[in-house]
């Protein structure tokens, strides 16, 4: 069937209603932009309508359908009938929930909320290596990072080797470290290693020290510093019945130490400092200048006269003129003892002058000429007078 546009007549002029106020001259079809009142369409048969309704039934293919219902009746389309597209996406019931429980202007990263979901998890007890934790990282605008296990249990142990004592691994420490109880130590195995009472009790025979093979009886041991040796023996004896031997020299070393034979002392009585002594038939006792302890103790060499001398000996010549005011308190490099005499003979005229550490008679200079003596008595600070020859 032809469907034909409707037909509106072409006037002059239309009253309100859209009617010709004169005569049409012509007809054209309707525009969609025309209109025309409801009450200006004539009345159309019954049969008329229901014989449009059929052709328009006949225009619409029965076999279109969504979701297997057809279009040739109202039809009702819950969300179930529709497909997702592409781009655009339903959602389930259990989305639509969820949605629904969203806050206002809600934020998941805001405080309270990243504070709360933190709260509310499950707790683990024994971390693994895999595990991470977050946190801020100051060092790139604070962003949010994770961190190993295994990276945070690296750096700590880093951290705080420089802090404890490590289980394991060559470790330095420094200042004293006092222990409460006893450490228990592995067997030694090397000089510098550290080792237990029982070891020690154990290898040094019940408490002994054992010496080098083959030593000689009664020989003092000493340590062998250079030979890798702990103990070596040496040419020293002490004889069951507490006599001494030394093959060597006796070495006597620093102030105020001497060695006693019954009341005569060896060592500071002559001197401070090292004293090397022996004793030969010929010379006597020997000391470290290799020189005849008589030498010291008699005679000496001359002195010439200065300012401050000297003495050579207990007895020595004094040549030249000057005047003397000052007399050191050793002999050849030794200490005077508290006691002990010095005599000086003089070569020619020369004067000695009383004063504070030199006590003369009467508190008086002397004046000495050629071949007169003065013997000085030593009191531990001062020189005094003992008695004067004029010749």
């Amino acid at each position: 069937m032809a469907v034909r546009k409707p037909l509106k007549a072409v006037a002059a002029s239309y009253d309100a209603d859209g009617f010709a106020t004169a005569t049409p001259t012509a007809f054209r079809e309707l525009e969609a932009t025309d209109t025309i009142p409801v009450a200006n369409i004539p009345d159309l048969a019954q049969s008329k309508i229901t014989n449009l309704a059929a052709d328009l039934a006949a225009k619409v293919p029965q076999t279109r359908t969504i979701n297997g219902a057809d279009l040739s009746a109202n039809r009702t389309f819950t969300q179930d009938d529709f497909a997702d597209g592409t781009t655009n996406k339903a959602f389930t019931a259990t989305e639509k929930t969820k949605l629904g429980g969203i806050e206002a202007s809600a934020d998941v990263t805001d405080a309270a909320n990243v504070g709360s979901s933190i709260h509310g998890v499950a707790a683990k007890t024994t971390p693994v290596d895999a595990d991470s934790v977050p946190l801020i990282d100051s060092e790139a605008s604070n962003v949010l990072k994770k961190l190993s296990w295994t990276n945070i249990k690296a750096f700590l142990k880093t951290y705080f080797d420089t802090l404890y004592l490590a289980l394991t691994g060559d470790q330095t420490i420094a200042g004293v470290k006092t222990f409460s109880s006893s450490p228990i130590v592995p067997a030694p195995t090397t000089d510098l290693q550290a080792a237990t009472k029982k070891y020690v009790d154990d290898n040094a025979g019940g408490g002994g020290i054992g010496g080098a093979t083959g030593s000689t009886d009664n020989a003092v041991l000493r340590a062998d510093g250079t030979g890798g040796a702990t103990l070596q023996a040496s040419s020293v004896t002490i004889e069951d019945g507490g006599n001494l031997n030394v093959a060597g020299r006796i070495i006597v070393s620093g102030g105020g130490n001497y060695i006693a034979f019954g009341d005569v002392q060896f060592g500071d009585v002559i001197g401070t400092g090292a004293a090397t002594f022996g004793y030969n038939s010929s010379a006597g006792i020997i000391l470290r200048d290799n020189t005849d302890l008589r030498t010291h103790l008699v005679g000496g060499a001359a002195v010439a006269s200065a300012a401050t001398i000297t003495p050579t000996g207990t007895l020595f010549h004094i040549t030249g003129t000057t005047t003397i005011s000052t007399i050191n308190a050793t002999i050849s490099g030794f200490n005077m003892k508290t006691g002990q005499e010095i005599t000086m003979i003089f070569d020619a005229s020369l004067t000695v002058t009383n004063g504070s550490g030199l006590m003369l008679a009467g508190a008086a200079n002397f004046s000495a000429t050629a071949d007169d003596t003065l013997t000085l008595v030593w009191d531990g600070t001062k020189w005094r007078e003992k008695c004067r020859s004029v010749n």
